[in-house]
């Protein structure tokens, strides 16, 4: 006689007789979760030190970003102020300033903007200055050095070097943005005078 006949119970199909598999695999305890929390890995702690240093020269990089493009804005705004100057402005007989002066003023110090921030060099002073000639002049000075970059209704440029202790270095050149630049990188302190620069040349004004 069967299981089933006597105790009117029979065992399901699907059952199944293997052991219970018992995992073997350990949790981590509330102590180890904080020790780890507590002790991070030595790597962890060099990445946030180096992204706190970069932080820190981003910051201060920032603030003479800051102090260059507030410098030359003050200049681009005297550029605009002399755009309304009409004949006679200086009360003689000065006539009114040519777009292309201007305009080429800008450019220079566009470029002024960009080798200076390139460099974070901070210069004591940009502003600019109008002449009855027609001319305007550019003056980014430092410390020890004299940078002028004098603009004409022609298509030259005068530049004039002026180091402390030293006479004045003149030169005239074409309007061209990287030979204007290489100006700047002398004063800022990543060049020498370039040699084709004329000592002591008459300035024209």
């Amino acid at each position: 006689m069967s299981l089933a006949a006597i105790t009117g119970y029979a065992l399901p199909e699907t059952f199944s007789w293997r052991p219970r598999q018992v995992s073997i695999s350990t949790e981590e305890t509330a102590e180890e979760r904080q020790q780890v929390v507590g002790n991070p890995p030595s790597s962890s702690i060099n990445v946030a030190d180096k992204l706190s240093e970069l932080v820190i020269a981003t910051i201060n990089d920032s603030g003479d970003t800051a102090k260059i493009e507030s410098a030359v804005m003050g200049a681009l705004s005297e550029l605009k102020r002399y755009e309304a100057y009409g004949r006679r402005w200086d009360g003689y007989f000065a006539e009114p300033f040519e777009q292309v002066v201007l305009e080429r003023a800008t450019e220079i110090l566009r470029v002024a903007r960009d080798v200076l921030v390139k460099e974070q060099f901070v210069p004591i002073l940009v502003t600019t200055g109008p002449a009855s000639d027609g001319s305007v002049d550019i003056e980014i000075r430092d410390s020890k050095k004299t940078l002028f970059y004098t603009i004409y209704p022609e298509t030259v440029i005068e530049v004039t070097a002026i180091k402390e202790g030293a006479a004045p270095v003149r030169r005239m050149l074409a309007f061209e943005n990287m030979a204007l630049a290489r100006w700047l990188d002398w004063l800022a302190g990543k060049g020498n005078i370039p040699e084709e620069m004329e000592d002591n040349r008459p300035h024209s004004r």
